[in-house]
């Protein structure tokens, strides 16, 4: 087990990385690395082995192991569903890990949708807490469908996911719509 155990690290380890990302970054005020051995094993596991689950500590480098991840499968447009405190450390992440950034659109509310669209951006980040006042606003639920379709997001990530604990809650229930339509534009998409 050894050996194959070996063997596994080393082609983690040497496995291609596609993604125009600095080769070094910023980390707790330290020049480390990018990416770890860590975020080389999720991104090969998402890859490989249809591996979604991610969970650490703050700030053990899983924004950017999922950027890693999102950046070598065949996903041409991924939605992030954050909490609203953590939208922002998409974007600054996404500053500090790649060589050329600005390749993110964040709505803040119904008006921006519209113009993330137009925007083309690779990813597009909404807050869970934008998804809850879908619950009171149909039309707000329809532009959100709307745009997935438009757009052709085939990918999405939610991060801090067990704040969806309440599958009977009107923001699971809309995330849920919104993530069965992914799944069909990337269906569509790739025939898989």
């Amino acid at each position: 087990h050894l050996q194959t155990l070996s063997a596994r690290f080393y082609q983690i380890a040497t496995e291609p990385i596609r993604g125009n990302f600095n080769e070094k970054i910023q980390l707790k005020g330290k020049e480390k690395d990018f990416p770890s051995f860590e975020q080389r094993a999720f991104a090969y596991y998402a890859t490989h082995h249809d591996t979604r689950l991610l969970a650490a500590e703050t700030g053990m480098g899983k924004t950017g192991a999922a950027y890693l991840a999102l950046e070598n499968t065949d996903c041409e447009k991924i939605l992030i569903i954050a909490p609203a405190s953590g939208k922002v450390t998409w974007q600054i992440e996404e500053e500090k890990l790649f060589k050329k950034s600005g390749n993110i659109y964040s709505i803040n509310g119904s008006d921006d949708i519209q113009k993330a669209i137009e925007s083309d951006k690779k990813y597009t980040i909404i807050s869970q807490e934008l998804l809850g006042l879908a619950d009171h606003d149909p039309h707000l639920a329809e532009k959100l469908e709307n745009m997935i379709v438009n757009m052709g997001i085939d990918s999405a990530v939610i991060d801090e996911i067990d704040n969806f604990s309440n599958a009977k809650s009107i923001s699971a229930q809309h995330t849920e719509k919104l993530l069965e339509l992914i799944r069909n534009n990337y269906e569509k998409k790739t025939g898989k």
